[in-house]
């Protein structure tokens, strides 16, 4: 699934207090780290992986 852009439900927060990342999941059930903010629904290409966190860019 990397290199891919897939659509990202933001769910909560993530990392340090005010960075602006979030966490999110996709239709697959892929968890998803971006800048976002908790709530949004954000289409997010998939650069790398860190375990079962996908790492992600807002496109």
């Amino acid at each position: 699934m990397i290199g891919t852009v897939q659509s990202v439900l933001f769910e909560q927060s993530a990392g340090e207090p005010g960075c602006g990342m979030a966490e999110g999941y996709t239709g697959q059930y892929i968890r998803v780290r971006a800048k976002a903010e908790p709530g949004q629904i954000r289409a997010v290409r998939l650069v790398s992986a860190e375990g079962t966190l996908a790492l992600g860019e807002v496109v």
